[in-house]
């Protein structure tokens, strides 16, 4: 059972048995701040035929067959041409904390958009994948005009021999924790209301990139990275951040600091949007290094200053505040 273990806590006191494993029966026993989802898939001898082709130099034995193990993005041209990415924004990795083996992703093509509901539980879910358990929100929906319900995936479970749990709604202070929730608070630059519904702090990887070095010059050096485009940035503006360097000769440092996510207004207005950091007490080169930057509060909207002179007393006070902040 070690492909089952990281991936439940085992809790309740009732459980069914599913392929020959015991999993835990009772949903309302997960505690839903440690934990916002879990999901499972049971990978058993005949499951993943033709389903993945061995392409990983590094791979793990998965129920008789080898899954991938590479942290690039790998084709599984044997299924659909799906494909299995360990660095997808922040989701692969939170799965991959949790203990799920594999993140299948399923394309939003035409074909998969004309597909009945009915058809992907029997042709996807059952024949290609070979699921035993899905675990599903209340409003999840699938298929042809999004026409597939949880109701249809119970209705059809006996059939296709799998279990389904139906997770409800979790509430934050009273607020339903919802992806549109959180783009909604980062867009307003509520980045302590969005760390909360994510349960952990929003945070930008990347790697530092060499800029204008004017900052430098007016003695507020800055780590630059330019994010990837399809990520969600907050408003642009000022926040208290802390980052820490992932790899290269500083590796694990963790420094506090202030972070501008803009277009550099007061220094020539531009189209690309920066994330600038200037970290108090460092005085690393860390050009070309891998840094994680999580964001804890936001102290002001990002503003064209008029002057460099105005710019650095701007920064001068952002600073002091910050480094009073607590967090």
């Amino acid at each position: 059972t070690e492909d089952l273990n990281n991936v439940l806590n085992l809790k309740a006191d009732k459980a069914t048995t599913l392929a020959g494993y015991n999993i835990t029966d009772a949903y309302t026993k997960t505690e839903a701040d440690e934990v916002h989802t879990k999901m499972l898939n049971d990978f058993r001898d005949g499951v993943l035929n033709d389903l993945l082709s061995k392409k990983a130099d590094k791979a793990t034995t998965l129920g008789g067959y080898e899954i991938k193990d590479a942290y690039n993005k790998i084709e599984i041209d044997s299924f659909l041409n799906l494909k299995f990415d360990k660095e997808d924004f922040n989701r692969g990795k939170i799965l991959e904390a949790l203990g799920v083996d594999v993140m299948i992703e399923y394309p939003l093509d035409q074909e998969g958009a004309d597909m009945s509901p009915e058809d992907f539980v029997r042709e996807v879910i059952c024949k290609k994948i070979g699921a035993k358990y899905l675990a599903v929100g209340h409003d999840f929906t699938f298929g042809k005009k999004a026409a597939g319900t949880p109701t249809l995936l119970e209705k059809m479970s006996i059939n296709c021999g799998y279990a389904v749990d139906i997770f409800e709604k979790i509430e934050i202070d009273k607020l339903e924790v919802s992806s549109t929730l959180v783009r909604s608070y980062l867009r307003e630059g509520k980045i302590q209301e969005a760390n909360k519904l994510l349960g952990m702090n929003y945070y930008v990887k990347g790697v530092v990139e060499k800029g204008k070095q004017l900052g430098r010059t007016i003695g507020f050096p800055t780590a630059n990275v330019i994010p990837e485009e399809v990520k969600l940035l907050p408003r642009n503006g000022v926040y208290a951040t802390k980052t820490t360097i992932l790899d290269g000769a500083y590796a694990g440092r963790v420094y506090k600091g202030m972070t501008n996510i803009g277009v550099r207004p007061t220094v020539g207005n531009q189209t690309q949007k920066w994330v600038e950091t200037n970290f108090f007490d460092c005085d690393d080169d860390l050009y070309g290094a891998a840094i994680k930057t999580e964001f804890y509060a936001f102290t002001r909207p990002e503003t064209n200053l008029g002057s460099v002179e105005a710019l650095k007393n701007r920064l001068t006070l952002d600073k002091k505040q910050i480094e009073d902040m607590k967090y």
